[in-house]
C-alpha cells in the first residue's frame, strides 16, 4: 500500500539503523528457530487445531520489489475460522494484527510472518495465540 511505500520511504531517509532495518536483516537462520519453536509451543494449546511453518517471502508490500526470505507460522483455531480469529485478536488487549490464510480443505488460518516480529516478542505472541507460556524460560 502507499502507506508502506511511505514509511519505508521515511525510514531509509533516516542515517540512524532503524528497528525495521534490524527486522529485515534478521538471518533465515533465526527465523526458521523461532518459527520451530513457536509452532511446537502453539501445537501444545487445545485451541489449536493444526500449526505449521511455511516460508513464504515476506513483503514491504503487496505486489512491491521488496521481498525477503521468511517464516511464517500458519496457525487453525479448534472452532473458530481465520477471519473469526483475527477479528478477535485484533480486538484483545494488547491487539494482535494477522493476515488470514486459505487454506484450500479448511476453514483458514491465521498467518504471522515472523519477518515483522521482534523475537523480544515471540512469547507474548505464543501466549495471546495460544495460551501457552514458555516454561524453558523458568
Amino acid at each position: 500500500s502507499a502507506t508502506h511505500a511511505i514509511v519505508l520511504h521515511l525510514l531509509q531517509q533516516s542515517s540512524d539503523a532503524s528497528p525495521i532495518d534490524a527486522l529485515i536483516e534478521t538471518s533465515e537462520d533465526n527465523l526458521r528457530a523461532r518459527a520451530e519453536r513457536m509452532a511446537t509451543r502453539l501445537s501444545a494449546s487445545d485451541s489449536v487445531k493444526s500449526c505449521r511453518v511455511t516460508n513464504d517471502e515476506a513483503r514491504v508490500t503487496p505486489k512491491g520489489r521488496w521481498r525477503y526470505p521468511s517464516r511464517q507460522i500458519r496457525v487453525e483455531h479448534q472452532s473458530k475460522s481465520g477471519s473469526e480469529w483475527a477479528e478477535s485478536l485484533k480486538q484483545g488487549f494488547p491487539a494482535l494484527l494477522v493476515n488470514v490464510g486459505n487454506e484450500p480443505a479448511g476453514r483458514g488460518a491465521i498467518v504471522i510472518d515472523l519477518k515483522w516480529i521482534n523475537p523480544a516478542n515471540d512469547s507474548i505472541i505464543a501466549e495471546i495465540i495460544g495460551g501457552v507460556s514458555d516454561t524453558s524460560q523458568a
